[in-house]
């Protein structure tokens, strides 16, 4: 056995600025799964639910209607960012900024 003293540790690659973060995005992109926690969306519905007028009792979900909501709010959320994405491009800019998010929505009437 070795000495742990001489024990060679191999340096880690480092990676160029901006690698890992199109790594990451390549990845998301060949992903299926959804991105926001369950748990997040469910805490939502819940309480924007309990924010309705005429209902002093809760109202209750089942698991495929809370699944349909979280399906519809991540697709609206990645075309709602895509669209931001253009809008920042077409700029001449590299930050995605609250002004391209708003004019989007001007843009799509939401």
């Amino acid at each position: 056995m070795r000495d742990p003293v001489h024990v060679v540790h191999r340096r880690r690659r480092r990676r160029k600025p901006g690698e890992a973060a199109l790594a990451e995005i390549r990845a998301m992109q060949a992903s299926t799964g959804l991105i926001i926690p369950k748990a997040a969306v469910s805490r939502l519905v819940r309480e924007l639910t309990r924010a309705v007028p005429g209902h002093t009792n809760e109202l209750r979900w089942t698991v495929p209607a809370l699944m349909a909501i979280h399906e519809a709010l991540e697709a609206f959320a990645v075309r709602l960012f895509e669209g931001s994405n253009l809008a920042s491009m077409y700029c001449k800019c590299v930050t995605l900024m609250p002004k391209d998010v708003q004019l989007v929505f001007k843009i799509r009437d939401e």
